[in-house]
Formats: C-alpha cells, sequence, structure tokens
C-alpha cells in the first residue's frame, strides 16, 4: 500500500481543522450512556439539508459510522475524545445537547519519530506561537486562567512543555485537533508498513476497461505508474483554490478558503478524466466557516478564522 501527497508535508486542510467528526450514535458517546435510536439523527439532517436530504446517505452515516469509529480505536493508534457537551449546531427537530462528535486525542508527537518532520504544523493563526489549544476542556482551562488556581496550573504547564519542546525539537510535541488527528493516522500507517511519500503528485488515474486499476504520479520530475490490485482511493479534499470550478459551483466568486493553497480541486479531475460525474448542484451542502481576509505588508492578505 502506498500514500502519494502532492505536498512536503501531510495533513492538507484536515491538519489545520478542529478535527471534530459528527457522528451520532458514537461509541465514547454510549459507553457515557448516551443512546439514542437512529430516528433523532435522521430527523435532524432532514431539518438542516431540506431538498438535498438523501436518505440512502443518512442511513449509510447512522449506520456505519458508529462502526468506523469502532473500528479505528479496536485497530489503529486513532483514539477518541468525546464531544458528550458539545450540542448540535441548530436547535432545529431532532438536535442533540451533546454526544454526536467525536475528536482525535493529543498524540505525543515523538512518537512519530522522523515522520514529525512531514507533519503539516497547526494553522499559525489558531495558535499561540505555534502551540496549539484543544477544543473543550483545553479551551476553558486557557479562558479561566486568570481565576481560577487549577486552570493556571494547567496553563503553565501547558506553557511549561511547550518551551521545552520548542527548544528540544523546534516545535510543540503536544498535538491536538486535526493535527492529532493527522499524526495518529500517520502512526498507523506507519506501523504497518505503509509506504509514506510525500512530493508525490497524482496526475492521473489509469483504466482498465471499467476499472480504475492504478495511477500515474510525479515524483521529483519523474512519472511512475503505480498498480493497484484493491482499489484507488482519491483522499484529495475539495476544490477551494480552483477558480473555475468555483464558477461553475458557487453563486458568486472569488471563494475565500483558509485551505492551502495548493488544494486546487485535482482528484475531481482525474476522476471525470475516467468517467466520474462531476454534481456541481450541492452550494447549500458546502461546509463553511466564518473567516476574515485581513490585510498584510507587500499588498498581500492572509486568512483570519
Amino acid at each position: 500500500m502506498i500514500v502519494c501527497e502532492k505536498e512536503d508535508v501531510f495533513g492538507g486542510p484536515t491538519a489545520w481543522s478542529s478535527g471534530w467528526t459528527w457522528i451520532p450514535r458514537n461509541p465514547p458517546a454510549k459507553r457515557a450512556g448516551i443512546v439514542e435510536d437512529a430516528d433523532a439523527p435522521h430527523t435532524y439532517l432532514k431539518n438542516e439539508l431540506g431538498a438535498h436530504y438523501d436518505a440512502a446517505k443518512a442511513d449509510a452515516l447512522i449506520e456505519h459510522g458508529p462502526r468506523m469509529v469502532e473500528f479505528f480505536e479496536r485497530h489503529t493508534a486513532l483514539c477518541f475524545i468525546d464531544g458528550n457537551r458539545i450540542p448540535d449546531f441548530h436547535t432545529t427537530q431532532g438536535a442533540a445537547t451533546g454526544g454526536r462528535s467525536v475528536c482525535a486525542m493529543p498524540f505525543d508527537g515523538r512518537e512519530l519519530g522522523a515522520l514529525i518532520g512531514k507533519l503539516r504544523p497547526p494553522l499559525e493563526e489558531m495558535t499561540i506561537k505555534g502551540m496549539a489549544i484543544a477544543s473543550g476542556q483545553d479551551l476553558a482551562h486557557f479562558l479561566n486562567a486568570t481565576r481560577n488556581a487549577r486552570s493556571a496550573w494547567h496553563v503553565t504547564k501547558r506553557f511549561a512543555a511547550f518551551a521545552w519542546h520548542a527548544l528540544r525539537h523546534g516545535r510543540s510535541m503536544h498535538l491536538v485537533n486535526g493535527n492529532a488527528l493527522v499524526a495518529r493516522l500517520l502512526k498507523s500507517a506507519a506501523d504497518r508498513g505503509v509506504q509514506l511519500k510525500t512530493g508525490a503528485k497524482a496526475v492521473a488515474l489509469i483504466r482498465d476497461g471499467k476499472r480504475v486499476s492504478g495511477a500515474r504520479v510525479e515524483i521529483d520530475g519523474v512519472m511512475y505508474t503505480i498498480e493497484a490490485r484493491r482499489g484507488v482511493v482519491l483522499a484529495c479534499g475539495g476544490y477551494p483554490h480552483d477558480p473555475k470550478r468555483q464558477a461553475q459551483t458557487f453563486a458568486y466568486t472569488p471563494h475565500w478558503s483558509a485551505a492551502p493553497k495548493t488544494n486546487t480541486g485535482d482528484g475531481t479531475g482525474m476522476g471525470e478524466a475516467v468517467g466520474a460525474r462531476f454534481d456541481g448542484t450541492l452550494e447549500a451542502a458546502a461546509a463553511w466557516a466564518p473567516v476574515s481576509l485581513v490585510p498584510e505588508a507587500g499588498g498581500t492578505s492572509r486568512l483570519r478564522i
């Protein structure tokens, strides 16, 4: 098995994200005694998605999402913290006050060994000089550090550990949020002998009749053909920096995004080239986050979340 990453670091937008995943009826919630049938999350999805609600896809998420969490807990280095106190975004019918979200448990980056250098650092704007703060209890301690002795001690220890890590390793080794999620997946892949290639840009899929049988990948200017026995997975994210595709999908452009600039929708184009159909009617189902465009010196600008 091989993983080919276009950039020099692994993680993409996921390594910059909060790392939370909406999985109703997930195992951590059940272990805490939060048990619900499938009707409530189905109702919530119907109200949130409206005309875009797809019963088959909702069934797949609600049935197989918990199994996915259980699989990762049992077979990989991916462990989760629960979101049992995190409510759904909207209080529409079917909404829950908690128990439908999970996030990767913080991870010690030193366990990655040399691979730590291949992990995308967290987004600068979401850190304190490079130290990321986990949402949930960790963030609560930082917000209460001047009012609560226990929180002040927690924050002091976090800053002390960060200072030591920065001096010894050049970055924080206490990984949280999406950075912890990617790190745990990298650790799991490495433990199982998966070949992990950076600077490896997939440029085309190979077909054998109706079957996709591999991919052409460019590494250091050399084109390689990789044959797949069991399948090819396109895990390329969306197309936040593909203006042409944006114009086909969104009612207005430009569409600003905090995703890395190299996230240009390569996977979508490769899929279309072998017969896949792009559905450009899903604007209402796109994921959004509040950002502001801040001008900086030199006539450039940066997105701040």
